[in-house]
């Protein structure tokens, strides 16, 4: 009859309830103890960080980003990381952004999330499901900015995409409200790294 002082494992072997302890110590895994893979973690194939700083001046009309764009192939599945240092000398024109494509699978085939400032400089989490065939979302996201030049602020953006065509994916940015004088800058620093899934 089994012994109810007694741990019986899977060796056969019988031990007192502080004997695991001791093996644990000794650095040896028990046949009962599950051993859990390392979480799963996103390679970023390809990535290109910006160099220099790039200006928009005096208007709502993005431009595309002279360095922060990569190629994608036709009918391919994408994961995204942008991660956005950016500046603005004005609170009231503050500082809007999007990506274009060559062409989606439709408005339901990039979805993601912009993690960063709104207009009131509080951190919130835009859930962003919808755009066009070739542009996300389908209106700039409004990012706060402190209202002085030399401030940085910081936004982290993840989506994925389903391709129809060959091309590039394209930051675009501008003033969020445009006006004479107010000035935005996407900093040196900037990365935008994906990774094909499929």
């Amino acid at each position: 009859m089994p012994r109810a002082d007694t741990t019986y494992y899977s060796d056969g072997l019988l031990r007192q309830p502080t004997a695991p302890l001791s093996r644990k110590y000794l650095g040896i895994q028990d046949p009962l103890t599950p051993i859990l893979p390392p979480p799963a973690t996103i390679d970023w194939p390809q990535s290109v960080s910006a160099l220099v700083d790039q200006t928009v001046t005096s208007t709502d009309i993005a431009q595309a980003d002279n360095e922060l764009f990569m190629p994608i192939a036709a009918n391919g599945f994408y994961a995204v990381e942008f991660l956005l240092l950016y500046s603005g000398n004005s609170q009231q024109g503050d500082f809007g952004g999007h990506f274009t494509f060559p062409s989606l699978a439709g408005p339901g085939s990039a979805m993601g999330y912009w993690n960063g400032f709104n207009t009131n400089l509080l951190p919130v989490i835009n859930a962003v499901q919808q755009g066009t065939p070739t542009q996300w979302p389908a209106n700039d996201v409004i990012l706060g900015v402190t209202g002085t030049i030399t401030d940085l602020n910081i936004c982290q953006v993840r989506f994925m995409i389903r391709s129809v065509l060959a091309g590039n994916i394209q930051f675009r940015f501008a003033n969020g409200q445009g006006a004479d004088g107010r000035i935005v800058i996407r900093r040196a620093g900037s990365i935008f790294r994906m990774q094909q899934l499929s």
